[in-house]
């Protein structure tokens, strides 16, 4: 669900703001999105704004005894990109996370054979107990809602992976690191291995 003005409007009767419009488009505010959402988003900026659609259906057999035929893929949508600028300031700051000392994910990428541009996300949970609002990150369980995105190469990418974590500290700390296990499990299977340089 993309917040706005007519979901504003609809859900609490109340105007929108200039100031919703900036965090809605880095992603943050009232979105809702499934994992599945999460992944094509990062795959589009990936794909320098081509749109693959998804699938989850790689073969059909038509009996025991005969060869799987893989399953017809919809063509890519044309490049969503109207400035290639926009793309690539987007491609560097996805870049910078992963591979320079500021990055909210710096290390994460330590000892890959591919550069991996990526994004952290944590949605801070709130208690109420009375009438203050208290953050619960503190307990032990974290129950933050945390995420970590991620495509590689970043010079012509060939996964993306999206994780989201119900509960977590942040998305560096907790979906981060899954996010690499899975990327290491490829690349043990990537067929053209090669080091990528930061541009």
């Amino acid at each position: 669900m993309l917040p706005s003005r007519e979901w504003k409007r609809g859900r609490f009767n109340q105007a929108w703001y200039p100031g919703e419009t900036v965090i809605a488009g880095i992603g943050q505010g009232a979105w809702v999105i499934t994992p599945i959402q999460l992944g094509q988003a990062v795959s589009i900026i990936a794909a320098r704004g081509v749109r693959y659609p998804p699938h989850l259906l790689r073969a059909v057999q038509e009996g025991i005894n005969t060869d799987p035929q893989p399953a017809p893929l919809a063509a890519p949508a044309p490049s969503i990109i109207h400035n290639a600028a926009n793309w690539t300031a987007v491609e560097q700051g996805m870049i910078g996370v992963v591979n320079t000392p500021s990055g909210t994910a710096h290390g994460m990428g330590d000892g890959f054979p591919y550069v991996i541009a990526g994004k952290t996300g944590t949605a801070e949970r709130f208690s109420r107990t009375d009438e203050e609002w208290t953050s619960i990150g503190s307990s032990p369980i974290q129950r933050h809602q945390v995420l970590f995105e991620c495509f590689t190469p970043a010079d012509d990418a060939r996964i993306a992976v999206a994780v989201a974590l119900e509960a977590g500290r942040s998305g560096a700390h907790d979906a981060a690191p899954i996010a690499r296990a899975i990327l290491d499990a490829w690349a043990r299977y990537d067929d053209a291995p090669r080091e990528v340089t930061l541009k």
